[in-house]
């Protein structure tokens, strides 16, 4: 079985590198959600799937992963997410962080991760897990 997951996540990650992420929310609506300005959007380096905001200093902010469904349920699965908890009334199904950084969910065919950053230096994240969460409702309602 641990020999099937490896082999499935690996085919997601495949699925996912041959794709460039959408921009399900804007540079604008980052910045009015989470009060963060200066921001600019930039393709992840080694995952394509993601577009990452980053704040003026090049720090980065925000991560967002749009992804298929099915990748969703590989994230959902996956030992290194055993943090996770039930999110309820997100997408079709949705899952969060107990110690906060992201909120994943899935909806119709689309999985989507919203993920948070601590700035170098700093213990807290540059936006907190109540702005994720409003990131992450923002980009299901454009879905």
């Amino acid at each position: 079985m641990p020999k099937l997951r490896i082999a499935v996540a690996l085919i997601a990650f495949c699925l996912c590198s041959l794709t460039r992420a959408a921009e399900v929310l804007t540079v604008a609506q980052i910045e009015k959600v989470t009060g963060v300005t200066g921001l600019s959007s930039k393709p992840a380096k080694y995952d394509k799937a993601a577009l990452n905001y980053l704040t003026s200093k090049n720090e980065l902010a925000v991560s967002i992963k749009v992804a298929s469904a099915s990748v969703y349920e590989v994230w959902k699965s996956q030992p290194s997410m055993n943090d996770q908890v039930a999110l309820a009334s997100l997408g079709d199904d949705a899952i969060s962080s107990k110690t906060g950084r992201y909120v994943c969910f899935k909806k119709g065919g689309a999985g989507v991760c919203v993920t948070g950053m601590v700035a170098v230096g700093e213990s807290q994240p540059l936006v907190n897990d109540a702005k994720l969460l409003e990131l992450a409702r923002l980009a299901a309602s454009t879905l």
